[in-house]
């Protein structure tokens, strides 16, 4: 696993598993709300977005972060591993508001500094309708299953025994 892709809801913990592979792997994480968004949560031109996941995929290891279905596919084609945080939405609920609780006004480490967390109602509703979006997901998934190292979680335990997995799965290798 050199080339990873972590999507899913927001919510589900995408960035906090970005880390941690991370650090257990030695990749260089990359998390595409920072490219996105710029300060004060203003848009990045689409085109100078595409641009910079372009580059990005073109490293020889690295992890992205992130949703942005205009360089899913992208993505997919590029990466070795895929990795789908498929929560509830109770779930990913629950965690948007507990990273609002925990970082309202200021900016976490996955995002770019000046967009601050706040409440916004449009990213809790996109949360609330994830699951009639995720079959569209799922159907690009299907196109490399074959071909790429793909795991599907369903909750946090799952996604914590994998991690413990490949904590002793990388000591025995070294």
């Amino acid at each position: 696993m050199k080339k990873i892709i972590v999507i899913g809801s927001g919510g589900a913990g995408k960035s906090t598993l970005s880390q941690k592979l991370g650090k257990i792997l030695k990749l260089q994480v990359h998390y595409l709300d920072a490219y996105f968004w710029l300060p004060g949560w203003i848009e990045r031109d689409k085109t100078e977005f595409i641009s910079i996941v372009k580059r990005l995929i073109n490293e020889n290891e690295w992890i992205l972060d992130g949703n942005f279905k205009n360089t899913m596919k992208m993505r997919m084609q590029a990466c070795d591993t895929i990795i789908f945080l498929d929560y509830n939405r109770l779930t990913c609920f629950k965690g948007a508001a507990f990273r609002l609780f925990r970082d309202r006004g200021k900016s976490r480490t996955s995002m770019t500094d000046g967009c601050n967390e706040k409440f916004d109602w449009e990213y809790y509703k996109w949360i609330w309708n994830y699951p009639k979006i995720k079959n569209r997901v799922y159907d690009l998934i299907e196109k490399y299953r074959n071909s790429r190292n793909v795991f599907v979680f369903k909750n946090r335990k799952d996604t914590d025994r994998f991690l413990s997995e490949l904590i002793n799965h990388e000591a025995g290798a070294s």
